[in-house]
């Protein structure tokens, strides 16, 4: 099972978004993408729509995987949550645990543009 972590930056109605995903056990996790997206003036709803489905492109169709989204406020909007395939188990996170996604992020919103490496 694959783990995804995702963390949003938002200033000045512009948002960018970190993602990294990660394969193997928890203790033995290996990094094999990175993605640091643009998402211009979208809603937080929006920005939710288009990262998971960048995330879903990333994984094989019969791939499970947990994504740890960094936004607390999604904790009051799993409506937009549940419309995803039951293969993608979702966590959220009131604060920025993951600085190196988190980083991505901003590098986004700086940089305005999306670039996406696999490793």
């Amino acid at each position: 099972m694959k783990r995804v972590r995702v963390a949003p930056f938002r200033k000045d109605g512009i948002t960018g978004v970190g993602v990294e995903i990660y394969r193997g056990e928890e203790k033995n996790l290996v990094l094999e993408f990175i993605g640091s997206y643009y998402f211009g003036e979208c809603s937080r709803q929006e920005t939710v729509q288009a990262y998971v489905r960048e995330i879903l492109k990333q994984l094989e169709a019969d791939e499970e995987a947990i994504v740890v989204i960094c936004d607390g406020y999604l904790r009051y909007k799993m409506a937009w949550i549940r419309i995803y395939p039951n293969r993608l188990m979702f966590r959220f996170k009131r604060n920025r645990p993951y600085e190196s996604c988190y980083m991505l992020a901003q590098d986004a919103w700086h940089r305005k543009s999306t670039i996406t490496e696999e490793l």
